[in-house]
């Protein structure tokens, strides 16, 4: 998201309601911590799973009509 370390991010997410809908996060909600973003990305990584997720994601934008073009 947008190329940011896991503390800007979090940042980011507590400061801006765009980066909270993204996340389907509401701004007065609770929001995960840079340590937490890591842990789970981390996961994802040991389970072989991203390729998986982006390419489900791809799926999902093309059936919305619009296209990834980078990221």
């Amino acid at each position: 998201m947008f190329n940011l370390s896991d503390d800007k991010r979090e940042l980011q997410i507590r400061d801006r309601y765009s980066f909270c809908r993204f996340p389907g996060l509401s701004p007065e909600g609770k929001v995960p911590d840079a340590k937490t973003v890591w842990v789970y990305r981390e996961c994802l990584k040991e389970r072989g799973l991203v390729d998986k997720l982006f390419s489900e994601l791809l799926i999902q934008i093309d059936a919305a009509g619009f296209s990834a073009r980078k990221g």
